[in-house]
């Protein structure tokens, strides 16, 4: 994964996942970084960074990369 930075696919992932975008939105404490596989994003995770520490922030797979059988 590498930082990347906030983008309409991470948008759409994160909301087709149930997740809310809109407050990492020029966010500055939050590192997101994504996983691509064949040009589309298929992972992102995001740090909150308060000084030596860091809160886990909007971890989503997509759901054609999570390995679950239907």
């Amino acid at each position: 994964m590498k930082p990347m930075t906030f983008n309409p696919e991470m948008e759409e992932l994160l909301t087709d996942s149930g997740l809310l975008a809109t407050d990492l939105i020029g966010a500055e404490n939050i590192t997101l970084f994504g996983q691509k596989q064949k040009g589309q994003l298929i992972g992102l995770v995001g740090l909150e960074a308060y000084g030596n520490n860091a809160l886990l922030r909007s971890l989503v797979v997509s759901p054609s990369e999570r390995g679950i059988d239907s």
